[in-house]
């Protein structure tokens, strides 16, 4: 894979480029349950993933409440963040 004009990424020849999160709407909110789902999933004790999970569904749960497709993903992840013991 070609990256960098070529050369291979490394901390003293990349730039940092600063990627400004999209506001959560009707038209985002399939990417926010998905973050939100991989950090569920993807939990550890050791990485404290659910932490940032559990931020993300309380946003979405706020703005998408009436949404049973919607709540229903949120309420899986949720789910799997409370059996490690986040609320």
């Amino acid at each position: 894979m070609v990256r960098n004009g070529g050369e291979e990424c490394a901390s003293d020849n990349v730039g940092s480029i600063i990627i400004a999160a999209q506001p959560l709407s009707a038209n985002t909110v399939a990417y926010y349950f998905t973050y939100g789902s991989v950090l569920a999933g993807l939990h550890q004790p050791s990485n404290g993933y659910c932490e940032e999970a559990m931020t993300v569904f309380k946003e979405i749960s706020a703005g998408f409440s009436e949404d049973p497709t919607i709540m229903s993903i949120v309420n899986d992840g949720e789910g799997i963040c409370n059996s490690y013991g986040y609320n």
